[in-house]
């Protein structure tokens, strides 16, 4: 079997899936996410996203299966991109704080006669987090490559999650395994 390619280089996604011993690598996708506006819809936005990743490595792996993602936050009809620096990850940070919000992740699967997609939508809320709360967990400088500036490990952020946790994560393990058992690869086979 030849490997899955994982079009991310995500160390959250990269873990997750080598809890299974099927075989991947890790490819980075050359996609510009932050050259597209976003779409109304927040799930045909990540479906388009994940797609638009996915593809740009498939021109150098044709012959192969690529597996994509993106993840979304959503609060508001507000979208949460990856933070441009310390002063919009505090912003995002105060916005989020003792609200609920989406988080939106889809995942793509690309194969040499086509692709499939699928998605999980979870919803976290997060404490109320104080100016001091913010910066303490800022200076931790793990806020630049995640959704919204945040990562759902640092479990004092959130107060609940209803539904996937490891979609919040960046990896919604069952939309992924949906997608590999479509193509004959149950996650189940590789434990």
């Amino acid at each position: 079997m030849r490997p899955l390619i994982l079009a991310s280089q995500s160390p959250r996604r990269r873990a997750i899936l080598s809890q299974f011993k099927i075989p991947f690598i890790s490819v980075s996708p050359t996609f510009d996410e932050d050259a597209v506006s976003p779409f109304p819809d927040p799930i045909k936005f990540a479906h388009h996203l994940s797609y638009e990743k996915g593809k740009s490595v498939q021109t150098h792996y044709p012959n192969d299966y690529i597996l994509s993602g993106d993840t979304i936050v959503f609060l508001n009809n507000e979208y949460f991109a990856k933070p441009a620096d310390r002063a919009q990850a505090q912003e995002f940070l105060k916005k989020l704080s003792g609200n609920t919000h989406e988080v939106i992740t889809s995942m793509t699967l690309l194969t040499p006669s086509g692709y499939e997609q699928d998605y999980a939508k979870t919803f976290v809320t997060f404490n109320d987090l104080s100016n001091e709360n913010i910066d303490q967990y800022l200076n931790m400088n793990i806020w630049a490559d995640k959704a919204a500036g945040y990562s759902a490990e640092i479990t004092i952020l959130i107060k609940s999650i209803d539904g996937d946790y490891f979609n919040v994560l960046g990896f919604p393990i069952n939309a992924v395994n949906r997608l590999l058992t479509n193509q004959g690869m149950s996650l189940w086979h590789f434990l």
